[in-house]
């Protein structure tokens, strides 16, 4: 899991190399690992849309030139959403 959240944190690094970048975060193992239930037990992998969707933003933020995800319309949503408030230039910094 901390190998997979290094990966998302240091998306601009693969960015720079000039190759198209592709992160297929949707419901994985690493998303449970890293945000379990309150009572400490790991969400099913349909549980995992929230955790997905933070990936997802963060892929967003990074530029990357595609994801790779299950729930198609919410993920679209955010993408286009983010997309807009980063190249707004409004977006957080």
């Amino acid at each position: 899991a901390l190998q997979s959240a290094t990966l998302l944190s240091s998306l601009g690094r693969f960015r720079k190399t000039g190759y198209r970048v592709l992160v297929g975060p949707s419901r994985k193992s690493f998303i449970a690992e890293l945000a379990p239930n309150r009572g400490g037990e790991l969400p099913a992998a349909d549980d995992r849309l929230g955790g997905t969707a933070a990936a997802v933003a963060i892929c967003v933020a990074a530029g990357v030139d595609a994801v790779r995800v299950h729930d198609v319309h919410v993920m679209s949503q955010l993408v286009r959403f983010g997309q807009a408030l980063r190249d707004s230039g409004e977006g957080p910094s």
